[in-house]
Parts: structure tokens; C-alpha cells; sequence
């Protein structure tokens, strides 16, 4: 004859299954919670680095400006707080914080040098007639002609 197990042994098997089930679901829950934890923590030191990057960056864009306003009458009037937030903006748009942070001051002054160089020529010409900004044209196009 076979016996059949009592409820109290179902019921306890039952029990013990259940609470297996708990224990692994906290133990995935822990383990998830600490996953997450460790990720905040690397993300929170991604964005600490990042920021020292772009504070090294943006006093490098300042240095070479203050140089240029400095020594160029022509970018004298050029506002500095303008123009760093300005190719800071144009920079990050188109290299990346470490192509950036690698680059030569060389390479950098020169690209800072063109931007100044058409901010400076765009602020000439919003003080022209509209004389002298027709004759402007007409040198433009006698210049693209021989060139």
C-alpha cells in the first residue's frame, strides 16, 4: 500500500518552497540594488571627470581669447564672456571632450583665431551702409572671380 504524504508535510514542503523563492528573489533584489548603487557611483565619477575636463577647456578658450582681445584691435570690442560661451558651444558641437582636451594649443589658437577673426568681420558689417555694404559685395565677388 502506498502512503500518501499528510497536508502538514504539504503544506510544509509548501512553505519551504516559498520561502526558498523569497530568499532568491531578495538575494536578485540585493544584488540588483548594488548593481544600480555601483552604476550611480561610476556615473557621478564620469560627470566629476567630464566637468574638470570642460573647466580645463574653458580656461583654455579664455587664455587664448583674453590673448586676441588683447593684442588684435580688431577683436578689442568683442565681448569675452560672449565668446567663451560661444566656442565653448561650437567646440562641443563638433569634438568630443577628449579630442578636445588633446588637442595642440596650436591647432586650438588657430581655430579660435578664424571664429574671433569672422566674429570681428560680422560686427564690422552690421555698422555699414547700405553703400558700403553693396561695395563690400562687389569686392567679395571680384575676389571669388580671381580665385
Amino acid at each position: 500500500m502506498v502512503s500518501l504524504p499528510s497536508s502538514d508535510s504539504i503544506g510544509a514542503s509548501a512553505d519551504l518552497a516559498v520561502r526558498e523563492k523569497i530568499v532568491i528573489i531578495t538575494k536578485k533584489t540585493h544584488y540588483t540594488s548594488l548593481k544600480e548603487e555601483k552604476m550611480s557611483q561610476l556615473s557621478i565619477q564620469s560627470d566629476l571627470v567630464e566637468d574638470k575636463i570642460q573647466a580645463r577647456l574653458v580656461h583654455r578658450v579664455a587664455s587664448i581669447i583674453d590673448y586676441f582681445i588683447k593684442n588684435e584691435s580688431l577683436l578689442e570690442d568683442l565681448n569675452r564672456d560672449e565668446m567663451v560661451a560661444y566656442l565653448m558651444k561650437l567646440l562641443s558641437q563638433n569634438f568630443s571632450s577628449s579630442e578636445l582636451e588633446m588637442m595642440s594649443d596650436e591647432n586650438l589658437t588657430q581655430k579660435i583665431r578664424q571664429v574671433l577673426g569672422v566674429q570681428a568681420m560680422a560686427g564690422m558689417l552690421k555698422d555699414l551702409t547700405s553703400e558700403q555694404m553693396a561695395e563690400f559685395d562687389a569686392v567679395i565677388a571680384s575676389f571669388r572671380q580671381k580665385y
